[in-house]
């Protein structure tokens, strides 16, 4: 598995690519953790190229988002609908 952590601040796509250029080119039957639990403010923008760079580009079999906002929960959520990957995020939000 591997694990990445959010910034306290993430509010642009560059700052989610900058993380994911992190990862190898691919992931392919990879689970991809994510640790957002120092994260206070993320944009929608973040959480939309950060699902596009783990689970399309990379081609990771999963995402899992914990100590999620429920903002940033929502807006990952979103954008995993959206990109029709929905069925490889799993996100928990913070207490």
């Amino acid at each position: 598995m591997t694990t990445i952590n959010i910034p306290r601040l993430a509010g642009t796509r560059q700052r989610a690519e900058t993380l994911a250029s992190q990862l190898p080119a691919s992931l392919a039957g990879a689970i991809v953790s994510v640790d957002a639990s120092s994260m206070e403010a993320a944009s929608q923008s973040f959480a939309d190229e950060l699902c596009k760079q783990v689970l399309e580009v990379r081609g990771a079999a999963r995402l899992v988002v914990s100590c999620a906002t429920p903002r940033l929960a929502r807006y990952l959520n979103q954008s995993a609908r959206i990109r029709e990957v929905a069925d490889r995020i799993v996100v928990d939000v913070r207490p």
